[in-house]
């Protein structure tokens, strides 16, 4: 009987324990929850679109045709424009000809590999709403992003990293934005005191991939080949067009 009461009281303790043990679990879980709560809370609010509208690349067939067999993949603007304005004629090329044209050396592509928005990028110093539109004092306001380390083609880079963010971010970036005394409508957004408003940008690092680009010609057959390919660390900071935040 002595036994049986004494496992009864050991019992007891055990639940006694385990439940101040997943108690304080639970009281520290929802601090840390509350305490995130508790930090900044941004609001993004969208303007009306705007008018600025990149021009469409149509790709001809024989240059898909190029490029498709090639690896690493070719997403230069650039590259693939002067091969679109290249002309392929087979008309006055006899069995015997061969050629290997340098075409130079190119950013082929970027690929992001961790990226993440920041709300603060660049404070509208002096904004105020005025029955929702958002009224900048200064008469314009130049908005600039940048790639964090040196590079070479770096206007190429900048176009590649924006199609890559528009892609996984679904987000208008671009690397300059220029707003006007007055912006656009803002939607879904109050009238508020003492807020402050800014520019929110993208920030992205990845892998940006370089080569030697030749075009082969053997008699009527035409290839592009790759050399002296290598990779190459970037990160930048883009501005995101269209959108304003608030805190």
């Amino acid at each position: 009987m002595f036994t049986n009461k004494s496992v009864v009281i050991n019992m007891y303790r055990f639940y006694f324990f385990v439940l101040i043990l997943f108690g304080s679990i639970w009281l520290i879980t929802g601090d840390t929850i509350n305490s995130s709560a508790t930090a900044t809370t941004w609001n993004l609010h969208q303007m009306e679109k705007e008018s600025h509208q990149e021009e469409e690349l149509t790709v001809k067939r024989q240059v898909k045709e190029l490029v498709e067999v090639v690896d690493p993949a070719i997403d230069n603007r650039k590259l693939l424009h002067m091969l679109n304005e290249s002309t392929f004629s087979s008309k006055f090329i006899s069995f015997g000809t061969e050629a290997r044209i340098y075409l130079g050396r190119w950013a082929l592509s970027y690929e992001s590999e961790e990226h993440a928005l920041k709300h603060d990028y660049y404070l509208l110093e002096d904004a105020q709403l005025y029955d929702k539109s958002l009224v900048i004092q200064d008469n314009a306001v130049q908005v600039d992003g940048a790639l964090t380390n040196k590079t070479k083609n770096s206007e190429d880079v900048k176009e590649l990293m924006v199609a890559q963010m528009k892609e996984k971010m679904e987000l208008p970036v671009r690397f300059s934005l220029l707003y006007k005394h007055k912006l656009h409508f803002i939607k879904d957004v109050q009238e508020q005191a003492e807020v402050n408003w800014y520019i929110p940008a993208v920030y992205t690092k990845g892998r940006l991939t370089y080569a030697d680009v030749y075009l082969q010609i053997e008699g009527k057959k035409k290839s592009l080949q790759l050399q002296n390919t290598f990779d190459e660390t970037i990160s930048a900071w883009i501005p995101i067009s269209g959108y304003v935040t608030s805190e």
